[in-house]
């Protein structure tokens, strides 16, 4: 991590970050804890004010519960998720909603479109999985795997204190 990201995280921490938060539902099916964990995480920044999963086919309800309880919105898309998660990025960018957008996909075609959100709008953080792709690191001011939070909630650690 850069210390200049590190100073304009840090800047925005004291400001009480506003937090969006857009995750393709692929990632989130059999991966409840690691969801709920990264929500969690991601509070200890600040206020998550959008929280949505986008899944192209119906669940179950009882799945949907729990994504619920963990503090999602649901969506179902009948297709085209990669679209949807670059549509409602940009949106909630171009409103100033929120100051830090956090996408969790790992089709790079969604990182393509949103790259511009990180030139004018906004931090624009990554949650890859389960392996953050090269290229998305390049687009992203940050980057981090689902599957592995721990580096996530270390960085929050540090610069939360």
């Amino acid at each position: 991590m850069s210390d200049r990201l590190a100073s304009i995280i840090s800047l925005i921490i004291g400001s009480q970050t506003r937090i969006a938060l857009f995750v393709d539902g692929r990632m989130a099916k059999n991966n409840l804890n690691n969801i709920t964990r990264l929500r969690n995480e991601l509070d200890k920044l600040g206020s998550i004010r959008i929280s949505t999963l986008f899944f192209d086919h119906q669940i179950d309800s009882s799945e949907s519960s729990d994504y619920k309880n963990a503090g999602y919105k649901v969506e179902i898309i009948p297709n085209y998720i990669t679209i949807k998660l670059a549509m409602e990025s940009i949106d909630t960018a171009l409103k100033n909603m929120v100051d830090t957008i956090i996408i969790g996909s790992d089709d790079e075609e969604v990182f393509q479109v949103v790259s511009k959100i990180k030139e004018n709008h906004t931090i624009f953080v990554v949650v890859s999985n389960p392996e953050i792709n090269p290229s998305l690191a390049k687009i992203a001011d940050l980057t981090f795997s689902l599957g592995n939070l721990d580096e996530l909630s270390d960085y929050i650690s540090n610069i939360v204190e």
